[in-house]
């Protein structure tokens, strides 16, 4: 497993994604992508999606919300585009990433080799692809 570091950074949600995606960091058009395509994939409304930004740090965390009224989260991305690397955790388990890619490939996973089979990495390609 990759370093979770950023579990131990503060992290401020974003308010004004128009703002935001104004702003001048390189790695804004691929955040705007993932967020778009996270959407797409979970069929979800965009007030379904809430963006961290790490203060001090360039990490960004998406999470991912119930429809609903409630709005519980049910997963969330951790985006850290200077290693390329995406890792993405399950609201059950909060503490270790089900699966990390870091350039487009798997280094570590927590899903049985049954879910694997199945084809889960395909359902993810489209995020990774992105990094």
């Amino acid at each position: 497993m990759l370093s979770i570091n950023y579990q131990l950074l503060e992290f401020a949600k974003v308010t004004n994604l128009q703002n935001f995606y104004k702003s001048n960091l390189q790695e804004i058009p691929k955040v705007r992508s993932l967020m778009e395509s996270i959407k797409l994939q979970f069929s979800l409304p965009s007030s379904n999606l809430e963006l961290y930004v790490s203060e001090g740090s360039r990490v960004y965390k998406i999470v991912l919300l119930e429809p609903g009224v409630k709005k519980y989260p049910f997963g969330y991305f951790i985006y850290l585009p200077l290693e390329r690397r995406l890792d993405l955790y399950l609201a059950e388990n909060t503490s270790i990433p089900y699966i990390q890619w870091k350039n487009k490939k798997i280094v570590f996973k927590t899903y049985p080799y049954f879910l694997e089979r199945a084809g889960i990495n395909e359902i993810f390609r489209k995020f990774v692809n992105i990094l």
